[in-house]
């Protein structure tokens, strides 16, 4: 693998000069707008897709300010600080309209300065079923979906030579390029990869299952994690198509679920639904990775456990720490970065008062990390000391499904 050559500056995101140094966070507003996204797939009954609410960077109190985008269920987002807009999946099976089938969709809102308006801009079909992940590319001309599929399949009746058999048929699972015009709205599919793979050993990993998509740093290259078939590919968008540079098998059984990017330094991590790991990856800018080391992610006294396990997993704005969501035991983990190496090392177990942790973001200024919780659905914040360890401000919001949290842009 080659070394990676310097970064490009990406205006999707914020706090990053051009030679890949970040900028002073101390020019961030005194409060933030967050948008903490309802996850249902079931829509029963209806709810809002997304609450706002108003971040004192201070304190660390949040108040409730609106709700908007009634009976979309948040998958995840993706910001174009350039055009103020947040992109996000309506992570279902069913189109609206349809009696049942058709997937789900890409929709993008413009946010107001009060967080009061959420006006949306476009929508549009995923172009497959439970749409998972979502991503830009360096100019946000680009967006990049990734599809869970469903776990129900189809039941066909073939006739061979020997007789009738019964075939199952799963959704495809697609990976899908997007265009977005000059104003962000999303056009009709410029290409779609259809993932093949043979599933992994669990009963549960009947096919591909492609559970997230993340932008490298510069946007030249996405990083998907499937984890129906234990994959980390990587893809990059050359003449308007979807190019895979590689493929790495994960540990049996592990399902790759979320990855992270470092700001500056060429290294990335996975972490896994099914095993107490997080694997490192070193990359060049064409896509290529190399593993970099397995960690384990277990607090005292828990070692494996049945059922999914991780949840969301995020890098701290400086880099220096790495932060994993654990569910099952209602856990988060933290984890110091060595900068050399990409290795990570525990500092820092923290046992939930809420139950199904399921996501989290850093505020852009670095200080605080919100946490949302399915059971009761709510969102806590807590504070980032100077080495990345979390102390618990006491701010507790409850809000309904919470299932994502997303800063919203700044124009």
């Amino acid at each position: 693998m080659h070394p990676p050559g310097p970064r490009d500056h990406n205006p999707t995101r914020p706090g990053c000069r051009k030679d890949g140094a970040l900028v002073s966070t101390e020019r961030r507003p005194a409060r933030e707008i967050v948008l903490v996204g309802n996850f249902d797939p079931r829509k029963q009954p209806p709810k809002p897709g997304f609450t706002t609410f108003m971040l004192d960077n201070a304190s660390g109190k949040l108040d409730r300010i609106a709700e908007h985008a009634q009976g979309i269920s948040v998958g995840y987002t993706a910001v174009d600080h350039r055009r103020g807009l947040v992109y996000c999946t309506d992570e279902a099976d069913t189109l609206p309209g349809s009696y049942s089938g058709g997937g789900g969709q890409v929709l993008g809102y413009q946010v107001s300065d009060d967080g009061l308006e959420l006006t949306e801009v476009t929508r549009s079909p995923s172009f497959g079923c439970l749409p998972s992940g979502i991503a830009l590319n360096s100019d946000a001309t680009r967006a990049v979906t990734t599809h869970h599929t469903n776990r129900t399949p189809s039941t066909h009746v073939k006739q061979t030579a020997d007789g009738y058999v019964l075939d199952t048929v799963w959704d495809d699972p697609t990976t899908v390029l997007f265009p977005l015009d000059g104003l962000g709205r999303v056009g009709p599919p410029l290409d779609v990869f259809t993932h093949r793979d043979r599933p992994g050993p669990l009963d549960k990993q009947t096919h591909p299952q492609l559970h997230s998509v993340t932008a490298s740093p510069s946007g030249s290259f996405f990083v998907v994690c499937d984890k129906g078939s234990d994959l980390v590919e990587t893809f990059r968008v050359r003449d308007d198509r979807l190019e895979q540079v590689a493929r790495h098998p994960s540990a049996p059984g592990s399902s790759p679920r979320y990855s992270a990017f470092h700001p500056t330094l060429p290294y990335f991590w996975v972490n896994h639904e099914r095993r107490l790991i997080v694997e490192a990856f070193r990359y060049d800018e064409s896509g290529g990775i190399v593993s970099a080391g397995v960690f384990d992610t277990a607090p005292d006294g828990v070692s494996e456990l049945p059922g999914s396990v991780q949840a969301d997993l995020r890098v701290h704005p400086n880099g220096k720490s790495v932060y994993t969501l654990l569910r099952l035991v209602d856990a988060l983990t933290v984890f110091t970065v060595d900068d050399s190496t990409g290795a990570l090392r525990i500092i820092q177990e923290i046992h939930l008062p809420d139950r199904g942790p399921r996501a989290c973001a850093i505020s852009p200024d670095g200080r605080h990390l919100l946490l949302a919780t399915t059971d009761p659905g709510a969102v806590t914040v807590w504070k980032i000391s100077d080495d990345g360890r979390l102390a618990d401000t006491g701010t507790r919001v409850e809000v309904a499904a919470a299932g994502s949290v997303t800063f919203a842009p700044r124009r």
